[in-house]
C-alpha cells in the first residue's frame, strides 16, 4: 500500500498543474486510471474550463517525452545509447534497462530483460520460476514475464512497465526512480517466492 500511497501524492500535486489537453486526455481513458485519480482530475477540469477571474494556468514547456526522458537519465548519471529499435538503453544500480518513448502520446514503457535465467533441462527450477512469476504478477505492480532462448536453452526471466510521464509531475527525475526502484523489489518478491516453493519440497533445505 505504501507504494500506492506514494503515487496518489503525486498526482495530487500534479494534477492542480495540468492544463486542459492533459486532463481531456486521462478522462479519455478512464479504463487506465484508479478511481481517486479520476476524481481529482474531473475536479481540476470542470475548475480549469470555468476558470476563475484573475486565476493563471500552467504554461506549458517546449519539450518532447524523449528529450525529458534523456534530461533526466543526465540528471541521474545515467549513461545512455540506442538499441537497434531505437529504445533508450541505460544502466541503473548495476542492471540493464531499456525506455520505450513514443513523443505521440505521454506514456513511456520500462523494461528490464534477462536478469534471471533458468537452464530448460532443469524442470523443477522451470516449473517453480513459471509459478512464483503468476503469484507475483498477481500481487505485484511491475510485470513479470519469460522468454525462451534457444540458442542457450534458457528461460530469460523480464520485468516492465507502462506509464504515464506527464511533464508536469513533479520531480519526474524522483518518480523514474521509484519506478525503476520497484524493479528491485520484484526481483526480490519473485526469488523469495521461489524460495517459498522449493521449501515446501525440502523444508530442511535452501535454494542456491
Amino acid at each position: 500500500m505504501e507504494h500506492q500511497d506514494k503515487k496518489l501524492e503525486i498526482w495530487k500535486e500534479a494534477i492542480p498543474r495540468m492544463n486542459e489537453e492533459d486532463l481531456e486526455f486521462i478522462l479519455d481513458f478512464p479504463e487506465c486510471f484508479e478511481p481517486k485519480v479520476l476524481n481529482m482530475v474531473k475536479r481540476r477540469y470542470d475548475k480549469i474550463t470555468k476558470p476563475e477571474d484573475g486565476e493563471e494556468e500552467y504554461e506549458k514547456v517546449e519539450e518532447t517525452l524523449k528529450d525529458a526522458v534523456l534530461r533526466i537519465l543526465r540528471e541521474m548519471d545515467c549513461s545512455y545509447d540506442f538499441d537497434e529499435d531505437g529504445d533508450i538503453h541505460f544502466e541503473y544500480q548495476d542492471a540493464d534497462f531499456y525506455i520505450t518513448v513514443d513523443d505521440n502520446n505521454q506514456f513511456i514503457e520500462i523494461w528490464n530483460c534477462g536478469w534471471k535465467r533458468v537452464n530448460l533441462n532443469d524442470t523443477n527450477a522451470v516449473s517453480k520460476l513459471k509459478q512464483a512469476i503468476s503469484v507475483a504478477n498477481f500481487m505485484g505492480d511491475i510485470c513479470i514475464n519469460y522468454s525462451i532462448y534457444k540458442d542457450t536453452n534458457e528461460l530469460a526471466v523480464n520485468c516492465g512497465t507502462r506509464t504515464l510521464f506527464f511533464e508536469h509531475i513533479p520531480n519526474r527525475k524522483g518518480y523514474l526512480e521509484y519506478l525503476l526502484d520497484r524493479f528491485f523489489f520484484a526481483h526480490q518478491f519473485l526469488e523469495y517466492k521461489m524460495q517459498q516453493l522449493y521449501e515446501k519440497e525440502h523444508p530442511n533445505e535452501r535454494v542456491n
